[in-house]
């Protein structure tokens, strides 16, 4: 059975060896990293790790040490795959809106409140 972590609080720099890395010196074998990105696709400093049941209360116990070569402490907290999925989901969402899919999403403010027609939308731009 696989279980996932969510990881707060990671270098913007980290990377999946890292991460991988930091689990190792403790015993704990890490299945999958998921690196999260924000709306800017940068690093959010959250990312998610799967692994086995039976890993779950050593990962846990490493919750508050610090990551690398930094002095930033990770916090570590029991998740799902729901969560997970999510995030990845909307991950995907946001390199798309972005433009890598020929799809680009334009927000619009200050429009007048009479304007509730979408063809009035369309012909202006």
């Amino acid at each position: 059975m696989v279980a996932v972590l969510r990881l707060e609080g990671l270098p913007f720099k980290a990377t999946v060896d890292e991460i991988d890395d930091f689990f190792s010196e403790s015993d704990v074998r890490v299945e999958n990293v998921h690196l999260l990105l924000n709306r800017d696709l940068r690093p959010s400093g959250t990312g998610f790790v799967e692994l086995s049941d039976t890993d779950t209360k050593t990962a846990l116990q490493l919750s508050g040490k610090c990551i690398a070569d930094t002095r930033r402490y990770v916090k570590i907290v029991k998740s799902d795959t729901d969560e997970l999925d999510w995030h990845l989901r909307r991950q995907r969402l946001t390199r798309t809106s972005k433009g890598s899919d020929g799809f680009f999403c334009v927000r619009m403010y200050g429009l007048p409140f009479k304007v509730s027609n979408m063809r009035k939308i369309a012909n202006f731009f």
